[in-house]
């Protein structure tokens, strides 16, 4: 096993981040970028996770996006 390895979300929400970042033209990835990241491809635990809170996934993309 490699300590270091990421997993297929963790890259999808690593690579959505760095589009973020781009798609705003922001030199560095910060969190915001990364939030933004994880709810562009959510995976299956994160979409539970978001409905087990009652947070409508869209929505709260469109703020954070309104936000950067």
């Amino acid at each position: 096993d490699n300590p270091t390895a990421y997993t297929a979300a963790a890259l999808s929400a690593l690579s959505g981040a760095m589009l973020e970042a781009v798609r705003v033209s922001h030199e560095l990835v910060g969190v915001e970028h990364m939030l933004a990241g994880i709810l562009t491809q959510p995976s299956a635990e994160i979409s539970n996770l978001l409905a087990q809170k009652h947070i409508k996934r869209k929505e709260l993309l469109s703020s954070l996006r309104a936000e950067m």
